[in-house]
């Protein structure tokens, strides 16, 4: 037969032991929050969550838990702004020549996204211009030629 500190040894050792004898123990309840879950963005804003884990139920006159099991959690995270790239092009190219004979001709730049967040910057400034020579092979006339 099993003695009297056998019984109660075993009741204690439950994972949560409620009645010895026929009475209701008073048993606080143990509960934890786990680790949150990675972040759902890596900038931006993302949220992660994490979850209530009830170890020994409350019992008789035991103080209840603080969250209920499975109870969650969540919470914004990596809310700094993703960085942007700056984004821009020197239009549909260069001008018109300024002249039928060695003359110039330019193109400007232009920005569509500046950069933000630590992105990286464009190669030029919005308003830049390049400057090229054009109509090189064609020979400019004497100005003293009447021919």
């Amino acid at each position: 037969t099993q003695s009297t500190w056998d019984t109660w040894e075993t009741l204690t050792s439950a994972a949560t032991p409620t009645f010895v004898c026929g009475v209701v123990l008073d048993i606080d309840c143990v509960g934890f929050w786990g680790p949150h879950t990675g972040c759902s963005a890596t900038c931006g804003g993302g949220s992660q969550s994490r979850t209530y884990t009830v170890t020994t139920a409350a019992s008789g006159s035991g103080t209840t838990c603080v969250q209920t099991a499975g109870a969650t959690e969540l919470q914004q995270c990596n809310t700094i702004a993703c960085p942007v790239d700056c984004a821009g092009d020197w239009g549909p190219g260069y001008g018109a020549c300024s002249s039928t004979c060695g003359g110039t001709q330019t193109r400007t730049f232009t920005i569509t996204t500046p950069a933000a967040g630590g992105g990286a910057a464009c190669s030029a400034a919005t308003g830049a211009t390049e400057t090229q020579e054009c109509n090189t092979n064609v020979e400019c006339p004497d100005a003293c030629d009447w021919e």
